[in-house]
């Protein structure tokens, strides 16, 4: 049983992670599917960043659940690749450009000050 309980925390959090990122691809709606997959995919790489920051006081567990599990379902990189093929496809390389590059950048940003706000007072 020892052995499930790990695959068990990143399919949990992985649930939970999933169905947020869903929500809110729906609430910002098609039109606005490119801002939301940015929203989360920056968001889930300043939870990461946080989380590598507490490591020391988290379970191998917690981490799983949270960070590969959670943090994992939140952010997308299938949908951020499609967006990007799809400008590609839709004759806008500098747009394409500007999303593969400015997404990844913001996440390893957003990653960077997770962590540093993640060791405040620390």
């Amino acid at each position: 049983m020892e052995r499930l309980l790990s695959p068990l925390a990143v399919a949990a959090g992985g649930a939970v992670g999933s169905m947020l990122r869903w929500a809110v691809l729906e609430i910002v709606g098609a039109d606005q599917i490119r801002w939301g997959t940015f929203l989360v995919n920056i968001t889930g790489s300043f939870l990461i960043g946080v989380l590598t920051a507490y490591r020391r006081e988290l379970s191998d567990r917690q981490m799983l659940l949270l960070g590969t599990g959670f943090a994992g379902g939140l952010t997308t990189f299938s949908r951020f690749a499609v967006a990007v093929a799809q400008q590609l496809e839709a004759g806008t390389p500098g747009s394409a450009a500007l999303n593969g590059l400015g997404t990844a950048t913001a996440a390893l940003v957003a990653a960077g000050i997770g962590y540093r706000v993640g060791r405040i007072g620390r």
